[in-house]
């Protein structure tokens, strides 16, 4: 008779590591999105239209093609001044360059 406690124990417990699963998917889903609205919207208003944005994990990368040098260092101080700096990852390209 001592089994049936143990089973639902055991189901309790991984009932709770389903949930935490879950939850830590949707938090960070939910970082994702926020850090990708929030730096658009911050480069939207500094006039760095050219730019699109992307997130992987916590990293938040810079997408599109930068009318000059000065413009992609002022998108990605931009994006640093509403998020970490070291988050940053610039992967835009210049207009300029010649493939």
């Amino acid at each position: 008779m001592r089994l049936g406690p143990a089973i639902i124990i055991s189901a309790l417990i991984a009932l709770g590591a389903v949930f935490s699963v879950l939850a830590a998917f949707g938090a960070a889903t939910a970082v994702e999105r926020a850090s990708a609205r929030i730096v658009a919207e911050a480069l939207t208003r500094a006039g760095q239209t050219w730019t699109g944005v992307e997130t992987d994990g916590l990293q938040v990368i810079l997408t599109g093609r930068a009318p000059s040098e000065a413009a992609r260092f002022r998108a990605r101080a931009t994006a640093a001044r509403v998020v970490d700096g070291t988050r940053v990852v610039d992967g835009s390209i210049l207009s300029e360059c010649y493939v």
